[in-house]
């Protein structure tokens, strides 16, 4: 089994905010983030997902937007107002 780092989510996402990446798996660890991780990639395969303006998120915006919809208050503040 592969372990997961920042940089392999970096290249799997396309992602280039490799710290904000490693900062969620600092926050919410290997295990839930691999699971966020399989459900991005199904959303990717199922058509994606738009912005509020109607355009298609990147695979590193369906990830991070996965990650604000099932964290915690606590964990998105932790994660996306520092």
């Amino acid at each position: 089994m592969e372990i997961l780092t920042a940089q392999k989510l970096s290249e799997v996402l396309r992602e280039p905010q490799v710290r904000r990446l490693r900062k969620v798996l600092t926050v919410l660890g290997p295990g839930r983030v691999a699971g966020l991780l399989a459900e991005t990639l199904l959303t990717e395969q199922q058509g994606g997902m738009l912005t509020a303006t109607g355009e298609r998120r990147t695979v590193g915006g369906v990830f991070f937007q996965t990650v604000r919809q099932r964290v915690t208050p606590q964990e998105r503040k932790q994660l996306f107002h520092s």
